[in-house]
């Protein structure tokens, strides 16, 4: 079944790729061109999943997606797994970028989670293995505040760009597993600081010693 759907998620899933987005469909108002799928007043996210372990994504296959470009694939199979709701299988040769979608506050506000005070029900940093029944998804974009944007240093001894923010009433500070971003972040220390608006995709991993982890696996800001 052909899929499109607007990427909003480009990230690092054990050394390959993690792509996402949120739906879209053909539009039959004159003068659109896509209308936005939802569910409950809330946006469709779908992530594209190979058969391996974890479904991650030859990193070969999407190097050339960035966010907000419009990606088509040929979806095969719906494949949730639990929370993780959005999963799909895909004939990889369909996987293709068909158009982009203009950087606006306007149109980007549009795409926001409604009605989730919390990010996946609570304040923390992860949600515990005996609360993720009560998940039905594990993608979500959302409008935080008081960003700072930061390196760290892993217990290992390796570096991690971290992200400290404000969303609802609950302040926190997630993991960045954006492609792009991290890359510009590490020639530019001060890339937000003249954003105004700043956007980020929040993801939800697999479990990692009866946690799962709340990550930023993608940001857009201008």
């Amino acid at each position: 079944m052909r899929k499109l759907f607007i990427c909003l998620a480009n990230s690092k899933k054990y050394n390959q790729r993690c792509i996402a987005g949120i739906e879209l469909k053909e539009s039959t108002r004159t003068g659109y061109k896509y209308e936005i799928v939802r569910q409950n007043d809330n946006p469709v996210w779908i992530r594209p999943i190979s058969d391996n372990e974890h479904g991650e994504i030859s990193s070969e296959l999407v190097d050339h997606i960035h966010l907000l470009d419009i990606v088509e694939i040929n979806a095969t199979a719906a494949a949730p797994q639990g929370y993780q709701s959005e999963n799909v299988l895909f004939d990889s040769r369909s996987l293709q970028v068909v158009g982009r979608v203009d950087k606006t506050e306007t149109l980007i506000d549009k795409l926001l989670a409604v009605d989730t005070p919390t990010l996946f029900g609570n304040p923390e940093r992860v949600v515990h293995m005996n609360d993720i029944g009560q998940l039905d998804h594990s993608l979500m974009l959302i409008k935080p505040s008081i960003v700072r944007v930061y390196k760290s240093i892993r217990l290992r001894g390796n570096p991690q760009t971290k992200a400290s923010f404000l969303y609802g009433a609950a302040r926190y500070d997630l993991p960045v597993t954006d492609i792009d971003f991290e890359e510009n972040f590490a020639q530019n220390l001060n890339v937000l600081r003249a954003c105004t608006r700043i956007y980020f995709t929040v993801s939800l991993g697999i479990e990692y010693y009866e946690q799962h982890y709340k990550l930023v696996a993608g940001i857009l800001y201008f």
